[in-house]
């Protein structure tokens, strides 16, 4: 667990050791002697349709932002979860044996019951997932202007793929429980090979959350309020940290300086190219021109109509033209130079240059030297 990132991981850890430990007795429970001498088992992966979501959706939070230890109003996020466990409390109370009875008859009350909170549990979970999504989404906005290199969050997309994956089947499997119930159809094998469907998606996500947060570089985490979970429509404000720039101008209009402030962020670049630095970020470079984050920001979107990510990426491309047709340089591999001049990956230099050029490198200098 990488230092920066701990408290995150607290959160993964606990998802995934809930999630393991849910899987077992769902797999174990599925025996039908173990189901016999244990019906009550039964019941216990029930818990995962209301608690699953919320801890996810803290892990996402703590992942990208610098949250509080716990989210604003945490305890609402369990109440469904309490409901659900007073409500199952009188079966767990009840003999093994009047329990075994009422799930062979499929008594009206223990379906009713199973029916009424796997209806409630879905609309629960598509919201988290929707809320999740947005908080993602946030994220990749704000990062732009913010730090001026990648990062690999696919990884969080293909679980809220294997997520969508299961709401579907989820939706799928209570349509075709209430039609075969209400007409009298045999649906139940059907259903139940869907539910297994589920759990089989279901079990895949912790070996995408594990190995990723295992071999991901850090995340770079945002100085900003998060979305609230119960105001899904606000957007996150941008809180950036000027403690880093004890010593700055403060600032004055930009309309009427903003040719000036242009002119000196140029100069910079052009003199010290901290640009080379594949870690820049904003707050850095504002450190180093004596502004204020805010307003170094400021100039970069309105005076040159880009956010921090595109606007140093453009200096490093037109860094890589010079030093490529350098003939100097002609040893060296064009991943090289793009090392040199602060990409941090060849995915991150190749869609870099064909946002700027439209080409791809090759097809800019028109293959002009062989590499190996």
């Amino acid at each position: 667990m990488q230092d920066y990132n701990r408290q995150a991981n607290r959160w993964l850890v606990v998802s995934l050791a809930f999630m393991a430990v849910v899987v077992f007795i769902r797999v174990v429970s599925a025996y039908r002697e173990v189901a016999q001498e244990y019906t009550k088992l039964l019941l216990i992966p029930d818990f995962v349709l209301f608690l699953y979501a919320p801890l996810f959706y803290f892990y996402i939070q703590k992942l990208l932002f610098k949250t509080p230890k716990f989210p604003s109003k945490w305890w609402v996020h369990f109440v469904l979860p309490s409901l659900q466990f007073f409500m199952y409390l009188p079966y767990f109370l009840m003999e093994d044996k009047s329990l075994q009875i009422k799930i062979v008859n499929r008594d009206v009350d223990l379906i009713g019951l199973f029916w009424g909170t796997g209806t409630v549990a879905l609309m629960v979970n598509v919201y988290y997932w929707l809320a999740s999504r947005r908080v993602i989404r946030s994220y990749r906005a704000l990062y732009a202007n913010q730090a001026s290199y990648e990062q690999n969050l696919q990884y969080l997309s293909t679980v809220l793929a294997l997520q969508a994956v299961c709401l579907v089947l989820w939706l799928f499997s209570g349509g075709l429980f209430v039609v075969g119930y209400f007409l009298k159809m045999e649906t139940i094998s059907i259903v139940q090979k869907s539910i297994d469907t589920i759990w089989l998606a279901f079990s895949t996500i912790p070996y995408f959350l594990g190995y990723f947060a295992i071999h991901q570089p850090e995340i770079f985490k945002l100085p900003t309020q998060p979305i609230s979970f119960l105001k899904p429509n606000d957007e996150p404000s941008i809180i950036i940290q000027d403690a880093l720039t004890p010593l700055v101008e403060k600032e004055p209009e930009l309309v009427e300086n903003l040719s000036n402030y242009k002119e000196k962020v140029e100069s910079y670049m052009k003199k010290n190219k901290p640009y080379t630095n594949p870690g820049l970020t904003l707050n850095e470079l504002a450190q180093k021109l004596k502004m204020t984050p805010h307003l170094l920001s400021k100039i970069i979107n309105e005076g040159y109509d880009k956010n921090f990510f595109d606007f140093i990426n453009e200096y490093r491309i037109e860094e890589f033209k010079i030093r490529f047709e350098d003939p100097r340089n002609r040893q060296y591999t064009m991943l090289a130079i793009a090392f040199e001049v602060g990409f941090n990956s060849k995915t991150s230099f190749n869609r870099a240059f064909k946002k700027m050029t439209q080409q791809t490198p090759r097809e800019f200098f028109y293959e002009s030297r062989v590499e190996e």
